[in-house]
């Protein structure tokens, strides 16, 4: 590494590995960080070992300590954080989030450097798919390693993928690109789409087809090659990319050639998602180099989210939650004073538009008091994209009107109930 602070870090957290990226600033791109001095492989399995509890090791470390030292050793840490099950580890319970904060702080002594865990400016974690157990695990781990909010971040593999493509795309961001994963034998397409009719202009990422290779090599490259004419089709793409385990040179030779056709630059290498993290981190703390674009995917709040009410004695809008923001980043809270009410009203409203609507939430139950003498906070989060929970807590008003306890919570969703 050529710098000892203000590291960025991007770190892919996949199904069975995981590896890291950091910003080299030099070069000012990511670059791999390999598991040994001298080679090139980034990748080190989900696993750890421990003898005791307080020495820890992790991926080829892990596998070597538990076989041959005895240590207990846990793997899948992926799939043991998209459940809260405990896991007994050298005769302690461990919670997932804890488990995978010993994976992270592991593996980032590969940096090489003392205390690196407190020259990180912004760490962004990637993995395939986020769940709401997902997200509290994450939230346990960044919590124990001391990543305070707005240093540690979290995003799926295919925002990962919009920021490593469109960070190194300054003069040809109008032009599709796309990518083609490998599972094995299974092998599907996605594609960046950019709307430009909007301010940001705003890129989604499109699902293709899927289909499964056959095992011969030659029916393997044919049936990659109409795959590659199906996804294509007459459009211009700028870059293909490929990621995952399945795809050889060996056999996708016609495939290969049909890529590179009408000068399309074609990628291949399993650390799209590490070095899109760590774009991604970069751009979190640093010269936003995408402030022209908004991704939106499946985890993005649509949603502006807000009150009218009495702000310094006039009334006005307080804007709580502006959509654009994934999820699990969204959320919000305040303090007001009820006048002649027992209800809150939002305002909710699409992004880029300036209707507005109300939802009324009934807090029954609450004292009967004078106006303005019963104080509630007013909590926001979501669940998802398209669910919202508000949650509203009695404060009373001092030692006059003390409070009640009473706290009234709802789910909106597009989907039943209120709509969001």
């Amino acid at each position: 590494m050529n710098e000892t602070r203000n590291i960025l870090i991007g770190f892919d957290f996949g199904v069975d590995t995981s590896q890291i990226c950091y910003y080299d600033r030099q070069a000012d791109s990511a670059v791999s960080l390999p598991v040994k001095v001298g080679t090139e492989d980034a990748s080190f399995p989900n696993c750890i070992s421990t003898a005791d509890g307080k020495t820890w090791h992790f991926g080829p470390e892990a596998e070597y300590f538990s076989s041959q030292k005895g240590e207990s050793f846990v793997s899948g840490i992926y799939e043991l954080c998209q459940s809260s099950r405990e896991v007994m580890v050298a005769g302690k319970s461990y919670r997932p989030g804890e488990l995978l904060a010993v994976l992270i702080r592991e593996s980032l002594a590969l940096l090489g450097l003392p205390d690196y865990l407190r020259k990180i400016t912004s760490f962004m974690m990637t993995t395939p798919r986020i769940s709401r157990t997902l997200v509290e695990n994450v939230r346990v781990a960044y919590e124990i390693l001391g990543f305070e909010k707005g240093r540690a971040f979290l995003q799926e593999y295919a925002e990962s993928f919009y920021y490593e493509a469109f960070s190194h795309r300054l003069d040809g961001r109008g032009r599709k690109v796309g990518l083609f994963v490998f599972e094995n034998m299974d092998v599907y397409f996605r594609r960046l789409d950019v709307d430009q009719t909007t301010r940001p202009a705003m890129v989604s990422c499109r699902e293709g087809k899927r289909i499964t290779l056959p095992a011969d090599g030659r029916q393997k490259d044919m049936a990659f090659y109409e795959l590659i004419q199906d996804s294509l089709g007459a459009e211009i793409y700028s870059t293909i990319y490929l990621v995952g385990n399945g795809f050889s040179q060996e056999w996708a030779k016609k495939s290969v050639a049909l890529l590179c056709k009408a000068q399309r630059k074609v990628y291949f290498g399993n650390n799209l998602y590490a070095k899109g993290a760590c774009e991604a981190a970069r751009e979190k703390v640093e010269d936003k180099r995408l402030k022209a674009y908004l991704y939106i995917g499946g985890d993005v709040v649509r949603y502006n989210v807000g009150m009218e009410m009495m702000i310094n004695g006039v009334p006005g809008y307080y804007p709580l939650i502006a959509g654009g923001g994934n999820w699990y980043d969204s959320e919000a809270s305040c303090e007001v004073l009820l006048d002649e009410e027992d209800s809150i009203r939002l305002q909710i409203g699409e992004m880029y538009s300036k209707e507005r609507r109300t939802i009324a939430m009934k807090l029954d139950g609450l004292p009967d008091r004078p106006p303005k003498a019963s104080r509630v906070r007013i909590e926001v989060s979501f669940t998802s994209g398209t669910a919202m929970r508000v949650r509203v807590t009695d404060l009373g008003f001092g030692d006059l009107y003390p409070t009640s306890g009473k706290t009234w919570e709802e789910v909106l969703t597009e989907a039943g109930g209120k709509r969001v």
